[in-house]
């Protein structure tokens, strides 16, 4: 029987898509195969697989002796694919003597001719921490959202962090809230009750919702662009923007470059040149 590791990546970026379709695959050229999902408290696997309902055991139940494997096996719509459910628990940290018990257990039957296991990078310890450590502004790009800690302060008595949610797409959005979310709630089933307070508040979504009926602007301020001499370029703005609210508020307002570069470092700065530029363009746009 083969073992075969797929290592999971940041959000967004294809690696659970891609494990789901090699099982699917592998099982539509008749081989009988188990997808083991090891990342804790995310379950990508059950709507890729198209299986319905969650099971009311997982593979940390299976690990910790709660459960035989048959009873944490799930069907899927592929014959000869079957699922073992990743973990619900967010925090989960599997022994890795069990983890391997567990391989050789699996690989020593004559169930399946092959186990992929769907594990985060480093796959023994899996996650260290609450929140993915990979999906912070520095590990993503481009579309990719990302949990950032913009500040954290303290003393002896209480302690504060302060987070920024970004992603473009809503549903991914709303995942992130929820984590968030579960986060806190499991801090305080291990600390205690109202040990962690989590104050969340909407600021800003994705533009392109509210700009979707109204793509003139996008074309006025490239036709401006080039009036001006600026070859246009339209790209993902990672941050939240005033424009971005605007837009929720009943006014769309798309994003204009500025001229300036590495915002919210210490090294931002706008050179004269491209603020005049921007001002030719501005002066373009008004005559539109």
């Amino acid at each position: 029987m083969r073992s075969i590791v797929m290592t999971a990546g940041c959000s967004g970026c294809g690696s659970a898509a891609v494990t789901a379709a090699v099982a699917r695959q592998m099982a539509r050229q008749g081989k009988r195969v188990l997808l083991a999902e090891a990342t804790a408290g995310l379950r990508r696997m059950n709507g890729l697989l198209d299986v319905r309902e969650e099971g009311l055991f997982d593979l940390c139940d299976l690990l910790e002796g709660r459960c035989v494997p048959e009873n944490a096996l799930l069907p899927t719509a592929t014959p000869g694919l079957t699922l073992l459910q990743g973990p619900s628990a967010i925090d989960w940290v599997p022994e890795a003597a069990g983890v391997q018990l567990l391989r050789e257990e699996l690989q020593n039957g004559d169930c399946y001719d092959a186990v992929l296991w769907y594990c985060p990078p480093g796959a023994g310890a899996l996650q260290k921490g609450l929140l993915p450590a990979a999906e912070t502004p520095a590990h993503t790009e481009g579309y990719e959202g990302f949990f950032h800690l913009c500040e954290m302060k303290g003393d002896e008595s209480s302690a504060e962090a302060a987070y920024i949610i970004r992603d473009h797409d809503r549903e991914k959005f709303e995942a992130r809230k929820t984590l968030m979310a579960q986060t806190a709630e499991y801090m305080n089933r291990k600390y205690g009750p109202d040990t962690f307070t989590l104050q969340m508040t909407d600021s800003y979504y994705n533009m392109k919702e509210k700009l979707t009926g109204h793509m003139h602007l996008i074309r006025n301020a490239e036709a401006a662009m080039q009036k001006a001499g600026v070859t246009p370029q339209i790209v993902a703005i990672r941050g939240g923007t005033d424009g971005a609210r605007l837009s929720y508020e009943g006014l769309p307002c798309p994003n204009l470059s500025t001229g300036g570069l590495n915002f919210h470092s210490i090294h931002e700065f706008i050179p004269i040149p491209a603020m005049e530029k921007m001002v030719e363009v501005l002066r373009h746009l008004v005559t539109l």
